[in-house]
């Protein structure tokens, strides 16, 4: 969402503090009331801890402060995204739990991805998915309707490709076919008995180590079979 230099985000950004604070209010408020105070405590208890030049309480204050009021939250904002190591580790924390809530507190976000689009990329969007000429901007509830019904039938196809291609075992398919295996006469040498090992050399040069069979016996003939190299 955050682009600098991007003008026309500025209203997102707007629905996105006014969201943020509601989160963050309900956050403080949910944490307040689960130790039984009411606001005024609150803001005593923080008076008195800013007075007496706690620390961590004129800590709060700033931060309450600051992410609460507009300009110093964008500011923040685009600090933090300018920031390597914090951008690294929001990536990394991203696919884990733990983002539905703050304390005892659900997060609630209504602000949609697309609302981050500029009027340029609206238009690429209309080019290359809805159409050029498709007049979307007029279009009434059916018209809406009746595209994305084809945007589901697409999904539904997709959904049934998806369940085919697992069922299928690619490697078997993708594998080249087994080579044919070919045979060859072997005759035993004079003192080779059966049961014997016998090193023989195929016509394509490999060496192999075959036993002869029992029922032949020196000057006889048994098959082998190997495959080509």
């Amino acid at each position: 969402f955050f682009r600098e230099q991007q003008e026309t985000h500025c209203f997102v950004y707007t629905k996105l503090h006014q969201e943020f604070s509601r989160n963050l209010e309900a956050a403080v408020t949910a944490w307040r009331e689960s130790r039984g105070m009411g606001e005024d405590h609150l803001e005593a208890m923080l008076s008195y801890g800013k007075a007496s030049g706690d620390q961590q309480a004129m800590q709060i204050v700033d931060v309450l402060i600051n992410l609460l009021e507009y300009g110093r939250w964008i500011e923040y904002m685009f600090a933090l995204k300018r920031n390597p190591d914090f951008m690294n580790e929001l990536w990394d924390q991203s696919s884990k739990p733990g983002w539905e809530s703050i304390g005892a507190s659900d997060v609630k976000w209504e602000t949609q991805w697309w609302e981050q689009w500029t009027d340029a990329e609206w238009g690429q969007w209309e080019n290359s998915v809805v159409g050029g000429d498709s007049g979307w901007q007029e279009w009434s509830d059916k018209d809406w309707e009746d595209w994305w019904a084809k945007q589901e039938t697409w999904q539904e196809n997709w959904e049934d490709k998806k369940k085919d291609w697992t069922d299928r075992s690619w490697l078997d398919e993708m594998a080249p076919p087994p080579p044919t295996p070919k045979s060859m006469q072997v005759q035993v040498p004079e003192g080779v008995a059966p049961g014997q090992d016998l090193q023989v050399t195929t016509p394509d040069g490999q060496v192999l180590l075959v036993t002869v069979p029992d029922h032949v016996s020196a000057g006889g003939v048994f098959a082998v079979s190997y495959f080509p190299g």
